[in-house]
């Protein structure tokens, strides 16, 4: 289970964001990840809820931003986002088959705090 990784380090850098700006209290948490990423909302907040007690994010709302998916021609190298379903074309050497997406990391995108 992936999500239970993921909530551990999203509680540890929030607390040290909570060390560094000495807020008592969550509220929300937006997490943006890749387009194809696995995680789904439900499940990591279930992870979340029960990782998160007792601490200053217990009832916080975790909510995932979902980026544009990435994508490297392997042809001429060109970075591009594209949001089709089906396979994109570079939109430099316009080469179809020659397209790998780029992993985007998960990361902590905005805290609402008190």
């Amino acid at each position: 289970m992936h999500e239970l990784s993921i909530v551990q380090e999203i509680i540890t850098r929030v607390n040290l964001q909570r060390g560094k700006d000495g807020f008592s209290k969550v509220r929300t948490i937006e997490v943006a990840c890749g387009r194809y990423s696995c995680l789904s909302e439900e499940q990591i907040q279930s992870c979340f809820d029960l990782a998160a007690k007792p601490s200053c994010m217990e009832g916080a709302k975790l909510k995932l931003i979902r980026s544009p998916a990435r994508y490297r021609c392997a042809n001429c190298r060109t970075e591009f986002a594209d949001e089709r379903e089906d396979a994109p074309r570079c939109p430099s050497c316009g080469a179809a088959d020659a397209v790998s997406a780029i992993d985007q990391a998960t990361y902590i995108r905005a805290l609402e705090v008190e």
